[in-house]
């Protein structure tokens, strides 16, 4: 199921949460912007835009861990369904 909340919203709840899971939240992106029309640049609107994206992210530094260069492929990763990316991200990370 599809989450089609707007970014807007989302940050509203997180500030809304209680402490400990706002904290959590925080340390792990620490660095979030919070502002959508920054994310709107990224052509990013929705939860699951900013989860696939922050995924991505994710999986290039591991893959630079592990490799020690950047995927070529970027533009075809950008195209994989969170799903997808996640199971490569899951593959890449056995490699550890």
């Amino acid at each position: 199921m599809k989450k089609t909340l707007a970014l807007q919203d989302f940050f509203d709840r997180l500030f809304d949460m209680k402490d400990e899971l706002k904290a959590y939240i925080e340390s792990k992106y620490e660095n979030l912007m919070s502002d959508p029309e920054h994310w709107a640049e990224y052509d990013i609107h929705t939860i699951d835009q900013l989860e696939h994206y922050l995924l991505l992210c994710d999986y290039v530094d591991l893959y630079k861990e592990v490799n020690g260069f950047k995927p070529f492929n970027y533009s075809q990763l950008k195209m994989l369904t969170f799903e997808e990316l996640k199971k490569e991200f899951d593959f890449l990370a056995e490699s550890l």
